[in-house]
């Protein structure tokens, strides 16, 4: 986190960069073993939410000067369905941006890129869990995903951040670049100020908007 921190108030005083259209959150990793940050935070959350988190907090001033045009994505996964929120064991992403920014006319869209082989994103799984991850699926009657070019992957992310057809949808999580049926707990409140709220206490600072 600290490096994100840094990276992110250099960025914010960078006079080239006076505003910020679109600000698109990719950076994630899965199924690594246990280890956490510096900090002490498991660094699969660190790296999926935590970092996003920070980032985008330092950048507010600059999405700000976008004028209501700036937009910002959470690259996710439609496996967030599989398992609700635990509070008490935070090994989990959501992103409660809408509610926070309308305020200062920034949208914000959370989105699942497809399974994407050549990102090497699955390089840590253990070979033995994939058929648990097939179950899974059987049992939620979901369809396992396509696999998806590097192109195809990015579709939904260059979307998510241009599509104008979007403007009326800030808050959606997109699938195929389509708006997607989302679980009702992706949408609740309360999860969603617990989530802000245990954010703010990991990285140590407020933000309220």
């Amino acid at each position: 986190m600290g490096i994100v921190r840094k990276q992110g108030l250099n960025f914010g005083k960078s006079s080239l960069v006076p505003k910020i259209d679109v600000l698109l959150n990719n950076a994630g990793i899965m199924g690594t073993k246990l280890a956490r940050t510096p900090e002490g935070v498991e660094s699969q959350f660190a790296a999926n939410h935590i970092g996003h988190f920070l980032l985008t907090n330092l950048l507010v001033p600059q999405l700000e000067q976008a004028e209501g045009n700036a937009r910002v994505v959470n690259v996710s996964s439609k496996l967030y369905q599989f398992s609700p929120v635990n509070f008490l064991d935070p090994q989990f992403t959501s992103t409660p941006w809408n509610t926070k920014l309308e305020s200062k006319g920034v949208k914000s869209y959370s989105l699942h890129p497809g399974n994407i082989q050549q990102t090497g994103l699955a390089a840590s799984v253990d070979p033995e869990s994939w058929p648990i991850v097939t179950e899974m699926f059987e049992r939620k009657k979901m369809e396992m995903p396509k696999e998806k070019t590097l192109e195809q992957g990015a579709a939904t992310s260059v979307a998510a951040a241009l599509d104008p057809r979007l403007d009326d949808f800030s808050g959606a999580f997109l699938d195929d670049c389509q708006v997607a049926k989302v679980i009702e707990y992706a949408f609740s409140e309360d999860n969603a100020e617990s989530l802000w709220s245990l954010s703010e206490k990991i990285v140590g600072e407020t933000f309220s908007y």
